[in-house]
């Protein structure tokens, strides 16, 4: 499961390099690029749970 959120959470900031537009309420942060609700909405669907509000960082050397 651990590497499962990992394989998502790269792919996710993978995905993130280009500009995206900001319209909605969300304030997801995953090492300083501000998430769509787009892509929070898919990320709670995926792992079936809601993220809250806030800033996070993620170390893809630790995997934490």
């Amino acid at each position: 499961m651990k590497s499962r959120i990992s394989t998502l959470l790269i792919t996710t900031l993978a995905t993130l390099s280009a500009a995206l537009a900001f319209a909605g309420d969300r304030a997801v942060f995953i090492n300083d690029v501000r998430l769509s609700d787009q892509i929070v909405a898919a990320l709670e669907g995926g792992l079936r749970t809601m993220i809250a509000d806030g800033y996070y960082w993620y170390d893809p050397y630790s995997g934490l």
